[in-house]
């Protein structure tokens, strides 16, 4: 499957729907092709089988992250579990990980080694948009 370099996929927690559609619909109006699954699956598609065509077509993946996503109460463990397990049958050159921060939480293990956006600053929406612009 190639990859589309405008392609950019959620993963959230459906505690933070709004503020992601906040930011997909910030993105979008950019010129950006973000991808989320609370907006891009249609009634009567498949959901793992949509969310695995858009992520595995991807070239970033945004991860959304806040005190409710990391606590055990959040969905976000299974739906990270969804993406490292799609991105193994990717190349690493080919798709790339933003995680960002919602509020003050703390970014998961697994990708404590990336560096990681904070959108508690309002200068989080630009580095954004500019690592976007880059990897693109």
């Amino acid at each position: 499957m190639e990859v589309n370099s405008n392609r950019i996929f959620f993963c959230y927690d459906t505690m933070d729907k709004e503020v992601v559609a906040e930011f997909y619909q910030m993105l979008k109006d950019e010129g950006f092709n973000p991808w989320m699954a609370g907006v891009d699956i249609l009634v009567g598609q498949n959901r793992n089988r949509r969310k695995r065509i858009a992520l595995k077509s991807s070239k970033l993946v945004v991860v959304f992250f806040s005190k409710n996503s990391v606590s055990d109460k959040g969905d976000i463990q299974s739906e990270l579990k969804f993406v490292f397990d799609i991105l193994k049958e990717v190349s690493e050159d080919e798709t790339c990980i933003i995680p960002i921060r919602l509020d003050e939480c703390a970014i998961p293990d697994e990708l404590q080694h990336i560096e990681y956006v904070d959108l508690i600053d309002k200068s989080g929406y630009e580095k954004t948009i500019k690592v976007t612009q880059i990897a693109q």
